[in-house]
């Protein structure tokens, strides 16, 4: 069981609101986790990586670490066209993960990689609009368009 303002990412680390991982043992995560266990999660579609943000908020500065984190981790592997980060069960976000996508985004251009976030919520897709940043990141509203798997 997690305490308040702790979270899981992929690799079933645990990590605290209050930084370190001096936590007693019986605080870590062990076995096999659930996606709903999980902060985010990483996961392979052909030649894509997807990086799923189970939250309906990304409100902590340290939720956006993990997810710079992991896709730093991500393009460090360098076995991927593309990154995609779906955001499709989030509603509301600070303005700090902005920051982090457009560095995601610096960053894969520099290793020639492609980038695209998918959000259901009108707004958080608002938000990409109202601060031209849909001009610099591909924002799809469902994983399948990002994938190009959805024409419509």
């Amino acid at each position: 069981m997690l305490r308040p303002g702790s979270f899981l990412t992929s690799h079933l680390e645990r990590v605290t609101f209050t930084g370190g991982r001096d936590a007693p043992e019986h605080l870590h995560t062990a076995g096999v986790m659930t996606e709903k266990e999980a902060f985010i999660t990483r996961s392979r579609e052909a030649q894509a990586v997807v990086l799923k943000v189970h939250a309906d908020r990304v409100s902590e500065p340290q939720q956006v670490r993990a997810l710079e984190k992991e896709a730093e981790s991500a393009i460090d592997s360098g076995d991927m066209d593309l990154l995609v980060v779906d955001l499709g069960e989030a509603e509301y976000v600070i303005s700090e993960l902005f920051a982090a996508l457009v560095g995601i985004k610096k960053r894969l251009d520099q290793v020639g990689k492609r980038f695209s976030v998918c959000c259901e919520s009108p707004y958080i897709r608002d938000l990409f609009e109202v601060s031209h940043l849909n001009t610099i990141i591909d924002v799809k509203k469902t994983l399948d368009k990002a994938l190009g798997r959805d024409s419509n």
